[in-house]
């Protein structure tokens, strides 16, 4: 995704409870790319949505990653 351009990235996760989520809150909050983002918790995939600027799904994968969560990218 280019700079400019706005997009939804969709995930896979292993976000399971409103405490998890609580737990990655400040790691997608602050992240200046990220302007919304949420999770289904009633999906069997728990599935995170993340709209952002400028990022690759593999930059958020990381993020969500390196604070011990499993994250992959849906397919469209």
């Amino acid at each position: 995704m280019n700079p400019d351009q706005t997009g939804i990235l969709v995930f896979r996760t292993n976000l399971a409870s409103e405490d998890v989520v609580h737990a990655i809150r400040p790691v997608l909050d602050r992240h200046p790319a990220i302007l919304h983002w949420n999770v289904d918790q009633h999906d069997v995939d728990k599935v995170l949505r993340v709209a952002a600027r400028g990022l690759q799904a593999t930059d958020v994968a990381e993020l969500v990653q390196a604070a011990g969560f499993i994250c992959e990218e849906l397919p469209d």
